[in-house]
């Protein structure tokens, strides 16, 4: 969570009793008061729904570093930059990400968009619900996922309420793509899914593990177990055709 910045500022002294003699004040009393108003703004930030939780979004689902083009492997690099997890395939592309970030970051927004976007689940904006023409929609990557919004007031809304929207997008992406979930077996483990098994939803994506416990591999290479549902679901369609 980002942390509020005050600026130290200090009244004017007023006068004493007698004429010229500023009243003293302590250096423990300024940091007290300092401490104080920066407690209180905390609490009114909090309130207000200003600084939402940074561990809601999604992990990163590109399968390639963003700067070399190569497969992730044990050397991926695993960090967070402006509230969004980012993996990189080695430590010198980490120190080239810092050097040209906006560049950077551009190509993985583009990259996500064109990856999730044949998966969204809905022609209406997912803040107010309103239809959108495609050419219309404004194509927003908010910590590594995609949504497709009417205008500038709902990509506000959604920053400040992020649990709210990327809950809404969950629920709408398993309505529509588990009924048509093209494997019988976890990705992960190779389980069979039973009653229980997990619905999780990454990238616009649904993945359907066999439990929870799966989900910490998963995390490690997202983007590979992504591909792979993905692959399957090309091979039924094509099967059915």
């Amino acid at each position: 969570m980002k942390g509020v910045t005050m600026k130290d500022t200090m009244n004017g002294s007023p006068e004493s009793g007698q004429r010229g003699t500023p009243t003293r004040v302590s250096v423990g009393s300024v940091v007290f008061l300092s401490l104080a108003a920066a407690s209180l703004c905390l609490c009114f930030t909090s309130v207000l729904g200003q600084e939402p939780d940074p561990a809601i979004g999604d992990v990163f689902s590109l399968p390639d570093c963003p700067i070399l083009d190569t497969p992730f492997d044990d050397r991926t690099r695993v960090f967070t930059d402006k509230g969004r997890e980012l993996r990189v395939c080695c430590m010198e592309c980490k120190e080239r990400y810092y050097q040209e970030s906006f560049f950077v970051m551009s190509k993985i927004d583009e990259q996500l968009v064109a990856q999730q976007k044949p998966f969204y689940p809905v022609t209406t904006c997912i803040v107010d619900d309103k239809p959108f023409a495609d050419k219309d929609a404004i194509n927003h990557i908010f910590r590594n996922r995609l949504f497709r919004l009417c205008g500038d007031k709902c990509r506000e809304s959604l920053e400040k309420q992020p649990a709210k929207f990327f809950g809404k997008l969950d629920a709408a992406v398993v309505e529509k793509q588990k009924p048509n979930y093209p494997l019988m077996k976890c990705v992960v483990s190779g389980k069979t899914l039973g009653k229980d098994a997990l619905d999780h939803v990454v990238a616009n994506q649904l993945v359907r593990l066999a439990s929870l416990e799966q989900l910490d591999k998963f995390n490690r290479t997202p983007g590979k177990y992504l591909e792979q549902v993905r692959k399957a679901a090309e091979k039924e369609r094509s099967r059915m055709q």
